[in-house]
């Protein structure tokens, strides 16, 4: 929803509610974004009103995807599931921007490997799959969208071209699971308080207590470009750059600040 509507308000109020709740040290959250069924809809039940809900489901049915519904008992119907592959409900397919698709549908998956607890990564996510049309005319089961059955030798030919949405997709996103993988402040235990910024940021701290080493996350959920203004001082070590009391942010951007 945060990247359908280019605010992150509702995002930075769901984060902050989780600062309460406490996890042991043999306790943490899974995270994941997409897997081999849809997107469901009962999490946000108490996140997003009827009319925010509907912003989601129109945007997938633009985007080639199917919406699942349950029964109530009073003989309604509520949507209980968005069938459709990840990045294609981020995006219009058709889009011809494929350079604005990527960025999006990585950001997106820059706060799944950002937030405190452990990230369930899809394995189309990670090759950058689209939605399979045909999985579903053949089967007639809606889910099927995002369970293509991938072709090893294709697969590995669209990763060696260096233009492809796969080799792009899958590159960048390798690049920062090795990045996250040496920071401990995203250790699944580490700490994290929500910090407000801009409703167009998603932004947060992560702490880690043994050697208090912090990283400062901002994820620009929008299109648009702007600066954040904030006390703090670091290294962007997505893109190394040194960053004091302000950061340009371009559209989709994630930075990930090693405060000093």
């Amino acid at each position: 929803f945060s990247f359908l509507t280019g605010n992150a308000s509702k995002l930075t109020k769901w984060a902050a509610s989780l600062e309460e709740m406490v996890l042991s040290d043999t306790t943490t959250y899974f995270n994941f974004l997409a897997s081999h069924d849809g997107i469901g809809m009962r999490p946000v039940e108490n996140i997003l009103d009827g009319h925010e809900k509907e912003i989601m489901l129109q945007a997938v049915e633009r985007h080639g995807g199917n919406i699942s519904y349950k029964s109530n008992s009073d003989g309604t119907k509520s949507p209980y599931e968005l069938n459709i592959n990840y990045m294609d409900a981020l995006t219009d397919p058709k889009s011809p921007n494929i350079q604005e698709r990527i960025n999006k549908f990585i950001a997106a998956q820059s706060i799944l490997l950002s937030v405190a607890g452990v990230p369930g990564i899809y394995v189309h996510s990670l090759f950058g799959s689209q939605n399979w049309y045909e999985g579903v005319e053949q089967s007639g089961i809606y889910r099927r969208i995002n369970r293509e059955k991938l072709d090893y030798n294709d697969v590995c030919k669209e990763l060696e071209s260096k233009d492809s949405i796969r080799s792009i997709v899958f590159n960048r996103f390798s690049e920062l699971i090795r990045l996250r993988r040496q920071q401990s402040a995203f250790s699944p235990n580490a700490l994290q308080e929500t910090v407000s910024l801009d409703e167009r940021a998603f932004a947060f701290i992560r702490y880690h207590r043994d050697n208090n080493e912090r990283i400062l996350v901002i994820v620009n959920v929008s299109s648009e470009e702007y600066c954040i203004r904030y006390m703090f001082e670091g290294v962007d070590i997505i893109t190394n750059e040194l960053v004091c009391n302000s950061a340009n942010m371009l559209a989709y951007q994630t930075r990930w600040i090693k405060l000093k």
